[in-house]
């Protein structure tokens, strides 16, 4: 039997982008998902946000982008929430799609603290194909935990989230693939900036017990994903100066 063992150093991801916008709530905890992926905050249309994640069921890195469809409803102090994620990668012949479905309770401390407790409702729903093969998601379990600490103009978050994922290969029981994620959050939001990191240890280790002869290895990777918004307001100068007024403000809002 062979086997194997590697690891991945850090990943960081990111992504910026300038425009003017009306004033509006600056990020909130959660748009980056929990796959140890990252996401441009701005909407491309409604709930979607350009989104990218990193891939490591073959055993190297591979960036798959595209889309995350983020809904959510809150009733009686539970959030219910649906992550939709479709990824591609063209130069592997790579795609994934994603369906996860989260529930979360709330609730508030004599000292104003609120705790969140998140899990899955259900099974998610989750293909990726990488070349000839294909992976099918038949196990998962996850969790997190949250501690929001609210404050007179900002608002604290800290937390952390495991998730255990086992794939099967070409629809093989046989062929596995499973995957243990450990992670942490940090986040602050307040009228001009906020901001949300997470850093994730992932293992993976593959059994392919039909191969001849058979296969095992496994891996660690650890990636660390970190967003930032800010926004001000800027004096802009008109021209030309043989006006009513000579010049007025910008607000600007930017994410890195």
């Amino acid at each position: 039997m062979r086997k194997g063992y590697m690891r991945i150093l850090t990943v960081l991801l990111v992504t910026a982008f300038l425009m003017t916008l009306p004033a509006e709530a600056l990020a909130y905890e959660g748009t980056l998902g929990y796959q140890g992926g990252i996401s441009i905050e701005n909407k491309t249309k409604k709930d979607e946000y350009q989104y990218s994640e990193m891939c490591f069921l073959t055993g190297k890195p591979i960036l798959l982008t595209g889309t995350l469809t983020v809904k959510k409803t809150d009733k009686n102090g539970i959030t219910t929430a649906t992550y939709t994620y479709k990824l591609t990668n063209p130069d592997y012949n790579a795609n994934m799609n994603r369906v996860v479905f989260y529930q979360t309770t709330k609730s508030t401390k004599p000292n104003g603290q609120i705790t969140e407790v998140t899990t899955q409702t259900r099974l998610p729903t989750e293909v990726v194909t990488i070349g000839n093969n294909s992976y099918k998601l038949t196990s998962s379990s996850f969790t997190r935990s949250m501690l929001k600490d609210p404050k007179p103009a900002i608002n604290y978050d800290a937390g952390e989230f495991t998730d255990k994922k086992i794939y099967t290969i070409g629809g093989d029981s046989s062929n596995t693939v499973t995957v243990n994620v450990s992670g942490k959050l940090y986040a602050y939001e307040q009228y001009w900036s906020s901001t949300q990191t997470q850093k994730l240890n992932i293992t993976v280790d593959t059994n392919m017990k039909k191969a001849s002869p058979p296969i095992q290895w496994g891996g660690s990777a650890e990636v660390i994903v970190a967003s930032t918004s800010r926004q001000q307001i800027q004096y802009s100068k008109n021209e030309p100066t043989q006006i009513s007024f000579d010049g007025g403000y910008v607000q600007k809002r930017w994410t890195e």
